[in-house]
C-alpha cells in the first residue's frame, strides 16, 4: 500500500515524504465514514497495478 501511495505522490509531481508525512498526518483526523473509501481506493489502485504487472510478466 505504501508503495502505492508513494508512486502516486510521484505520479502527481509531489515529494512523497511529504506526502506520506500529510496523509498520517490527516488520516487518523478524517471522518471514520470517510476511511472505508479511502482504504478501497488505495486497495483498488494496488490491485490494478498488480493486474499490469502480471500482464507484463505473461507476455515476456
Amino acid at each position: 500500500m505504501t508503495y502505492s501511495i508513494v508512486e502516486t505522490a510521484k505520479e502527481n509531481g509531489l515529494n512523497p515524504y511529504q506526502y506520506l508525512m500529510y496523509i498520517f498526518e490527516k488520516l487518523p483526523n478524517v471522518d471514520a465514514s470517510m476511511r472505508t473509501p479511502l482504504i478501497s481506493y488505495f486497495l483498488g489502485r494496488i490491485v490494478f497495478q498488480l493486474a499490469v504487472l502480471f500482464n507484463m510478466i505473461n507476455r515476456l
